[in-house]
Protein backbone atom coordinates (compact mmCIF):
# COMPACT_ATOMS: atom_id res chain seq x y z
CA UNK A 1 0.00 0.00 0.00
CA UNK A 2 1.32 3.34 -0.99
CA UNK A 3 1.76 5.87 1.92
CA UNK A 4 -1.64 8.17 -0.31
CA UNK A 5 -3.67 5.51 -0.29
CA UNK A 6 -2.88 4.71 3.55
CA UNK A 7 -3.96 8.23 4.95
CA UNK A 8 -7.17 8.13 3.02
CA UNK A 9 -8.00 4.35 4.43
CA UNK A 10 -7.34 6.22 7.84
CA UNK A 11 -9.31 9.64 6.99
CA UNK A 12 -12.04 7.23 5.99
CA UNK A 13 -11.99 5.16 9.01
CA UNK A 14 -11.58 8.11 10.99
CA UNK A 15 -14.89 9.57 9.72
CA UNK A 16 -16.66 6.37 10.26
CA UNK A 17 -15.27 6.06 13.93
CA UNK A 18 -16.49 10.20 14.29
CA UNK A 19 -20.12 9.08 12.88
CA UNK A 20 -20.39 6.13 15.22
CA UNK A 21 -19.26 8.18 18.36
CA UNK A 22 -21.79 10.78 17.20
CA UNK A 23 -24.84 8.34 16.43
CA UNK A 24 -23.59 6.50 20.41
CA UNK A 25 -23.49 9.45 22.15
CA UNK A 26 -27.37 9.28 22.55
CA UNK A 27 -27.61 6.03 23.89
CA UNK A 28 -24.35 7.09 26.18
CA UNK A 29 -26.37 9.50 27.10
CA UNK A 30 -29.38 7.60 27.93
CA UNK A 31 -27.39 5.17 29.97
CA UNK A 32 -26.02 7.66 31.97
CA UNK A 33 -29.23 9.07 32.70
CA UNK A 34 -30.79 5.46 33.59
CA UNK A 35 -27.84 4.98 36.05
CA UNK A 36 -28.56 7.90 37.79
CA UNK A 37 -32.48 7.27 38.17
CA UNK A 38 -31.11 3.90 39.53
CA UNK A 39 -27.90 4.25 41.40
CA UNK A 40 -27.09 7.49 42.99
CA UNK A 41 -23.59 5.99 44.57
CA UNK A 42 -19.94 6.27 43.94
CA UNK A 43 -20.52 3.77 40.75
CA UNK A 44 -22.38 6.46 39.26
CA UNK A 45 -19.18 8.90 39.25
CA UNK A 46 -17.16 6.21 38.35
CA UNK A 47 -19.14 5.17 35.23
CA UNK A 48 -19.29 9.19 34.75
CA UNK A 49 -15.69 9.58 34.45
CA UNK A 50 -14.88 6.79 32.56
CA UNK A 51 -17.10 7.63 29.99
CA UNK A 52 -15.58 11.11 30.25
CA UNK A 53 -12.11 9.74 30.08
CA UNK A 54 -12.78 7.32 26.96
CA UNK A 55 -14.95 10.06 25.00
CA UNK A 56 -12.20 12.80 25.33
CA UNK A 57 -9.46 10.18 24.55
CA UNK A 58 -11.11 9.11 21.48
CA UNK A 59 -11.94 12.55 20.31
CA UNK A 60 -8.35 13.23 20.67
CA UNK A 61 -7.16 10.23 18.72
CA UNK A 62 -9.46 10.39 15.63
CA UNK A 63 -9.05 14.10 15.16
CA UNK A 64 -4.97 13.98 15.62
CA UNK A 65 -5.39 10.91 13.22
CA UNK A 66 -7.60 12.64 10.20
CA UNK A 67 -5.19 15.57 10.49
CA UNK A 68 -1.98 13.69 9.41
Amino acid sequence: MTPLSMSCLLNSFSKIIMTLLTHAWPLAEACRWWFLMMFKNTFLLLYEKCLFFIVTLSLFFFCTMSRT
